[in-house]
């Protein structure tokens, strides 16, 4: 009977669970239960003493508990503790390795150093090193958030202020009303085609199925590890999905009213565009597919996301097409895109001075607004055609420039596409070079009223120096290795520099500064004139 007993549980052996290098917290109280079905728990203990009948019979139960612990780990983390003598070492081996973060100092301390600390600590690094190559993504990643060094500026530019998109902010205390609501906006969505319940079941299982097919793809798109699992990430990507969209369809059907005030409409608007509030856009195009277009052929999404690029876009004159994007990664990017340019030509920056808009000014330089282009960041210089008829305003240079309007918004727009060029590998840093050019351009409030007087900047924000500090600041710690404007610039300074523009110049400052000065400059040279034509007749009088 004892036999047959022993047999039993033999066959009844529960089964040791196997850790493969994840979710070590799991595996460990798996192990632990595994091991006090045993009777051998105390032998993985910290304490170095176990109560036993004789120290011969303690040996085996710790070579018993051992032979269980190598049992419980895959061939690959085998190679960890295979130097470790007794249950307790391999077990505090499998424990500093895997699960040190949360380990105890006491705990740290009394790990069995039979092997060295620095045994300990290269097989720490090694998991490290195996980790990160678990985790290095395929592709390149496109949502980050934004450098610390440029965030801690204004870190109100890059934080949604109603409505969080995607994973990064999902959490933010003032977002949680919006949160609540995403599913009703969902919901709303699917009313457009006026379904019947069961079909919004299958509408949603559709979107589901195909955003869990693309879910790896969703996670490379993010910078860093996200947190949530698989099916909350799908299901965060559907709730965000259907609420832009749905979002952007009243308004395409003129019923924003139905958002509340113009605030909350202007305020989500400038939600969907910052660096850290994105979503992938293939996902856009997905729920898209699976919702508006089957009920709306009228409607296209590129209409949609256009009305939010035309919205924020701080470039009076710039008209975008989304048709003529290729490359779409997320909203932000679609406006990045929009004001790229592949004959622009990039080189490093001259190291000379360049003049303020002031300096220009008084050089007899021109500011004009730039009109149709191919490149909505173009700045050109038109020179004069009659170098000596520097006084005619057809004869002097020209600076042709984007139309810049600046808004409560402005800033918000520049950080976060300058962020987004400077988290960026293979992205063109052309904003970043236009703010850098503006930067130079601008020093004072006075450049801004100069600039503004030429109607190459509309200033919403009240005071000119406002202005100027705001186009000063978004410049602060943003590196550049590449400036879109070399040879504008150069020729810029050179004729800042030439003999008409700085003689011209200082005449038009002594003499034509003010209109009293001018007519005293005139009837100077009248009294003059006059002077010599009498002097004539006096000494060659008329016959």
């Amino acid at each position: 009977m004892a036999a047959n007993s022993r047999t039993l549980e033999v066959i009844i052996q529960p089964q040791v669970p196997v850790f493969k290098g994840e979710s070590y917290e799991f595996w460990s109280i798996k192990m632990k239960t595994f091991l006090t079905s045993q009777g051998l728990l105390d032998f993985v203990k910290l304490a170095d003493y176990v109560e036993s009948t004789s120290q011969n019979e303690s040996e085996r139960q710790d070579a018993k508990a051992l032979l269980f612990i190598q049992q419980a780990v895959d061939e690959s983390i085998f190679s960890k503790i295979a130097e470790a003598t007794s249950a307790k070492q391999a077990w505090s081996l499998l424990r500093t390795i895997y699960g040190g973060k949360g380990q105890t100092v006491e705990e740290m301390a009394n790990t069995d150093v039979a092997l060295g600390d620095a045994a300990i600590t290269v097989q720490r690094l090694l998991y490290s090193l195996d980790k990160e190559k678990k985790n290095t993504k395929k592709c390149e990643s496109f949502i980050y958030m934004a450098p610390s060094i440029l965030r801690d500026h204004n870190p109100e530019a890059f934080k949604p202020r109603l409505v969080s998109i995607g994973p990064l902010h999902k959490n933010g205390k003032n977002l949680q009303s919006n949160e609540r609501q995403k599913a009703t906006h969902m919901l709303s969505l699917l009313s457009h085609s006026e379904v019947t319940l069961n079909e919004c079941d299958v509408i949603l299982k559709d979107c589901v199925d195909k955003i869990n097919a693309k879910i790896d793809e969703i996670r490379s798109y993010y910078a860093g590890t996200l947190s949530y699992s698989n099916a909350e990430l799908a299901e965060m990507m559907v709730l965000d999905g259907c609420y832009i969209l749905e979002f952007l369809y009243k308004f395409f059907k003129g019923e924003e009213s139905k958002w509340g005030s113009p605030l909350v409409v202007e305020s989500t608007f400038y939600d969907f565009i910052l660096l850290e509030n994105q979503i992938p856009y293939f996902v856009l195009e997905i729920i898209f597919e699976c919702t508006i277009s089957r009920f709306d052929e009228a409607a296209s999404l590129n209409k949609l996301i256009d009305q939010v690029l035309d919205f924020v876009d701080p470039f009076t004159n710039h008209k975008i097409n989304i048709d003529q994007i290729t490359t779409r990664r997320h909203i932000l990017d679609l406006l990045h895109e929009s004001y790229q340019y592949k004959d622009a030509i990039s080189s490093k920056f001259s190291e000379s001075r360049i003049p303020t808009a002031v300096e220009l000014d008084r050089a007899g330089v021109n500011f004009k607004p730039l009109r149709d282009t191919k490149w909505p960041l173009v700045m050109e210089v038109k020179t004069r055609r009659l170098p000596c008829c520097h006084w005619c305003a057809w004869g002097k240079p020209t600076l042709i420039m984007p139309l810049l309007e600046i808004d409560d918004f402005t800033e918000l727009v520049f950080r976060n596409l300058i962020a987004y060029e400077q988290s960026s590998q293979n992205v063109p840093r052309c904003v970043s070079s236009y703010a850098v050019a503006m930067d130079m351009l601008i020093d004072t409030e006075v450049d801004v009223d100069t600039l503004v007087k030429s109607k190459v900047i509309v200033n919403h924000i009240g005071s000119n120096k406002d202005a100027a500090d705001m186009i000063n600041n978004i410049c602060i710690d943003v590196t550049w290795t590449e400036f879109f404007y070399r040879d504008q610039y150069v020729e810029l300074n050179r004729i800042y520099r030439g003999y008409w523009s700085r003689n011209i110049a200082a005449l038009k400052r002594t003499y034509f500064n003010n209109p009293w000065n001018g007519i005293a400059l005139f009837a100077g040279v009248l009294l003059f004139g006059l002077t010599v034509v009498q002097t004539i007749y006096t000494i060659h009088p008329a016959n």
